[in-house]
């Protein structure tokens, strides 16, 4: 395959292929939020419509605004479910379409540079420097931003030069739906014979739309219900008797297993931070159960910020720069509920690390040495709370260490996190059993 590059005046050759490969056209990126999810769903169909439904927690717009590219199953973890999706503005791919045409390419793929980073595992971030941006990939996200942002959010490494690889196939096309390559549908041969088979279909619905209106809705329904079953016994262990039932269990289990929830609320903030050139997290405050978040930067990154915070998955309000973000808001839907559901439940199980007879010291002796932060933290234990001060810490091992709490059923009823002149952040936290 052939790479080009769009830059300010043009576009850059980075790898040629043969006359007749074809043209992936590569863009920077900073316009583009790259998220690696986990789908419980197999087919490509389902797996599109399961999508849809997480993009709708991680935009900060409605997505009838935005445009969505879901990585192809090949490029996913087939064993865990990950794939990588793609949220862009469809003036920005249409504005990166028309930058190609006007130096003469027509771009088979447009695929954004982070992607073409080696693939991060665990903890390790893979980072290139493009111009005037720093590419960064990790387990679960990449972005292309600003130097000083990608050092705030715990990317310490000196990145090199970008150098691409080379993929057989695009890890992610942003060339999807409205913005696909045009197929000149009508010379294709499978066209000709599907089409006499299609307006015979087209006559025998004509025939009978009551009939087949009535059995779409009830084979809909049949089959929405042995989803949700289906899903419960996958993250519950056991089968429920009808859909009702395993909707009402997966939500109790989910409420359960999540307790305060505060993990995902603090990485949906950081997630949505991240994201908003000219925003930052300056403290995190639990106030009865919910996350008082106080932002900085101008204002207009933080009016941004905002609203990406009050458009996501859960109970929102905003006064100025503190935005209060509360409990998960319900999906409406009763499938849609049942797969976060049962995506948080399974998440939850495959890192709960409880061990029987925890206490709250123990939990925090544990955490603090896993963190290395056993010696330079502040431990205050009584028979039922423990209190942990802990004056220094970088966001990259503060925010596992609170997952970590959470994960061994730790209940956290005070906290505290604040930012130190270094960057550095300083915390107070709770726990209670």
């Amino acid at each position: 395959m052939t790479l080009l590059l769009a830059t300010e005046d043009g576009v850059e050759t980075l790898a040629s292929g043969a006359p007749d490969s074809p043209i992936i056209g590569v863009i920077p990126g900073d316009d583009v939020a790259l998220h690696r999810i986990d789908l419980l769903e197999t087919t490509p169909a389902r797996r599109r419509a399961e999508a849809h439904m997480r993009a709708t927690d991680l935009a900060a717009r409605p997505l009838d605004e935005l445009h969505l590219a879901l990585a192809d199953s090949g490029h996913g973890d087939a064993e865990g479910g990950g794939c990588w999706l793609a949220i862009i503005d469809p003036e920005q791919i249409q504005a990166h379409l028309a930058h190609f045409q006007a130096a003469g390419v027509e771009p088979a793929h447009i695929v954004p540079a982070a992607m073409l980073l080696p693939e991060a595992h665990h903890e390790k971030t893979s980072t290139a420097t493009l111009g005037g941006l720093t590419l960064v990939r990790g387990a679960d996200f990449a972005a292309a931003m600003e130097p000083a942002l990608a050092a705030a959010i715990g990317n310490d490494a000196a990145p090199s030069q970008f150098e691409p690889r080379h993929p057989a196939q695009p890890p992610l096309d942003l060339r999807q739906g409205p913005f696909a390559p045009k197929v000149r549908w009508w010379r294709l041969g499978w066209v000709r014979v599907l089409v006499p088979i299609l307006l015979l279909l087209a006559l025998l619905l004509a025939l009978a739309p009551l009939l087949i209106t009535q059995g779409r809705a009830a084979a809909i329904a049949a089959a929405e219900d042995a989803a949700i079953i289906e899903l419960a016994e996958r993250a519950l262990g056991q089968r429920p008797d009808d859909a009702a039932t395993a909707v009402a269990a997966l939500s109790s289990a989910r409420i359960a297993a999540e307790g305060s929830a505060i993990t995902p609320r603090i990485g949906f903030a950081g997630h949505s931070l991240a994201t908003t050139t000219g925003a930052r997290l300056d403290s995190v405050a639990l106030d009865d159960g919910e996350l008082l978040l106080t932002l900085a930067g101008n204002a207009n990154a933080i009016n941004a910020a905002s609203a990406k915070l009050l458009d996501g998955p859960f109970a929102a309000s905003a006064d100025g720069a503190t935005v209060t973000l509360g409990q998960r808001r319900p999906p409406v839907d009763r499938v849609a509920a049942a797969q976060a559901d049962a995506a948080i439940l399974i998440a939850h199980r495959r890192t709960a690390v409880v061990a029987e007879n925890a206490t709250p010291a123990s939990i925090a002796t544990a955490v603090l040495v896993k963190a290395g932060l056993a010696d330079t933290a502040t431990l205050t234990a009584t028979d039922t709370r423990v209190t942990l001060d802990i004056p220094a810490a970088r966001s990259a091992i503060l925010l596992p260490l609170v997952a970590d709490i959470e994960a061994a059923n730790g209940r956290l009823v005070e906290l505290y996190i604040g930012r130190n002149q270094d960057e550095t952040l300083n915390s107070r936290l709770e726990i209670s059993r």
